[in-house]
Formats: C-alpha cells, sequence, structure tokens
C-alpha cells in the first residue's frame, strides 16, 4: 500500500536525538511524561519506515499491557481483535493521524499493522517488522522478557513509558531495571532516550500540570 505522509520534523534538541537513536538502534527505550510526544513521534517514523521505498519492513506491530488507570469497567464486548483494538487505540489514533482513517484500517485487514495480545506474544518472532510497545511501565519483568526477545531480523522496537505514571504496585519499575540491564550487559544496539518536561507539546496546560504533580509528589510526606 503506498502511503503519502506528512513530513513531521523534530522540534528541539531531545526530539532530534530520537530520530538519530531511531536510526541507530535495534531496540530503543524512550521515557517521557504525558503529552512529550512518544506515541506520535514513534508512531511517525514506524510509518516512514514501512513506507520507503528501500526498506524491507513490510509490518508494523502495536503492542500495549491491558492494565487499566483505575478500577476496571468489565471486559470490553466483541471478538479478540475488537478487544485488542480497544486496548492500543491511542497507537492506532496516532496512525491515522498520520496516513488517515482508511489506509490505516486497510493495513490492519491486509496484516500490514498487527494488533498483537501480550497474551500470545510469546513463541512470536517478528522479521521485517517495527514492534511498538506503549504504557511499557506497565509491563511486568516476564512481560519485558517476552516481549524484547520477540526481535527478529531486520526488526525494530520501541518501548514507549513512563515509569511515574506505572499502574503496576512494583518497587522498582521493570522497564527501568531493563534499561539498566542492557547498559550494564552492553546489549548491541539499544538506546535509552529521555524527554523531559520541558518537551511537553500537547497544551501549556499539561506542560504545568506535570511540573505540579512531580513536584507535589516530592513535597509528599515520607
Amino acid at each position: 500500500m503506498k502511503l503519502k505522509l506528512a513530513p513531521v520534523f523534530p522540534r528541539n534538541e531531545t526530539k532530534q536525538r530520537f530520530f538519530e537513536l531511531y536510526d541507530l538502534s535495534s531496540l530503543l527505550v524512550v521515557y517521557g511524561a504525558p503529552g512529550t510526544g512518544k506515541t506520535f513521534l514513534a508512531t511517525s517514523l514506524a510509518l516512514k519506515s514501512y513506507a520507503a521505498c528501500d526498506a524491507d519492513i513490510n509490518r508494523i506491530v502495536l503492542v500495549r499491557p491491558n492494565v487499566p488507570v483505575g478500577p476496571s469497567l468489565g471486559s470490553f464486548p466483541g471478538e479478540s481483535d475488537d478487544k485488542v483494538a480497544n486496548w492500543v487505540g491511542p497507537l492506532m489514533d496516532c496512525i491515522q493521524e498520520h496516513c488517515g482513517k482508511a489506509a490505516t484500517l486497510g493495513m490492519i485487514k491486509t496484516g500490514q499493522i498487527k494488533l498483537q495480545p501480550l497474551e500470545t506474544i510469546r513463541g512470536a518472532s517478528y522479521e521485517n517488522s517495527i514492534i511498538i510497545v506503549d504504557e511499557a511501565q506497565n509491563l511486568t519483568w516476564e512481560q519485558i522478557k517476552a516481549v524484547s526477545t520477540r526481535i527478529g531480523e531486520n526488526s525494530k522496537m520501541l518501548l514507549l513509558g513512563d515509569p511515574s505514571q506505572s499502574d503496576i504496585n512494583i518497587s522498582c519499575n521493570p522497564l527501568e531495571r531493563f534499561a539498566q540491564l542492557c547498559k550494564r550487559y552492553n546489549v548491541p544496539q539499544t538506546s535509552v532516550i529521555r524527554f523531559s518536561d520541558d518537551d511537553v507539546v500537547r497544551s501549556p496546560i499539561v506542560k504545568s500540570l506535570v511540573k505540579a504533580f512531580k513536584l507535589e509528589g516530592s513535597n509528599a510526606p515520607k
């Protein structure tokens, strides 16, 4: 499928570094507060890789842990793909923003975009693929191991998350532990990039709220 994509340009040095590390890495851990553009930039780069005439990328895989922000409202209705679509909705919204709803649905129908449930990822191997794992701060250590070892030949994985927003009750966030493991054992072609609060682009009020919540957390009673 021929995609017509509007060009996306990095707005600051941190995002320019994200673009550079994307090209250099097979596995990229991206930290950032809400509104820093992690998902938007990741989907933009993945679609650009897919659309490049000289690229061997033939599939984009979307993964997102099914951990609710608050108490669950119960099981989503529908078939398996419908249930997964509810969880990866923010990723699909970003893809639609880049290439339109019709193209997005067409790519899902033909398998060029795969919605991957975590429950069935063990044993899979993705060659010639870009794998985007959103809200990765909600992965358990076992899920991190299962997901990260799916990277096949000519593939790239982006783990997007913000450990300060973790909805799992674990003292040491597995995403941070994983990034430290890659550095400690010199895992090749892995990179980590951190967006600061100043990189928030969603809106001025979100930037102020992110900073306020961080200050409130640091001033909380011990």
